[in-house]
């Protein structure tokens, strides 16, 4: 999930400051290598069928980006589009680690979904 935000901040310095756009590039190989390792995880080693489907649509999706992304160099058009799909992977990853680890909305006091007695 932080790699893919880095990758906003990264497209940012690329567009707006002077940062080159080739470690973008190279850390989006790398998410989509981490997609590729963490769905076959969810498929030989976890039961849940939201960490499957939820991989296989980031695999979908991060191989459009891959090709967006090249394309986006001479075209605004696969830019239009890269920027916004960069968006949703960026929820997708979010969806994905919060099934992989349900805990993350557990506060210290008690499960999801307890509410506090009003005092």
């Amino acid at each position: 999930m932080v790699l893919v935000a880095v990758q906003a901040v990264i497209a940012g310095q690329h567009i707006f400051g002077d940062w080159g756009i080739g470690l973008h590039a190279t850390l989006g190989n790398a998410v989509f290598a981490i997609a590729v390792l963490t769905t076959g995880v969810a498929f030989f080693r976890l039961d849940s069928r939201a960490l499957r489907v939820v991989g296989l649509v980031m695999i979908v999706v991060l191989s459009a980006q891959i090709g967006l992304g090249y394309s986006a160099r001479d075209s605004q058009g696969a830019a239009a589009i890269h920027i916004p799909l960069g968006v949703a992977s960026f929820g997708a990853v979010t969806y994905q680690l919060l099934i992989a680890w349900p805990g993350l909305l557990v506060g210290r006091t008690g499960r999801s979904g307890d509410r506090p007695e009003p005092s």
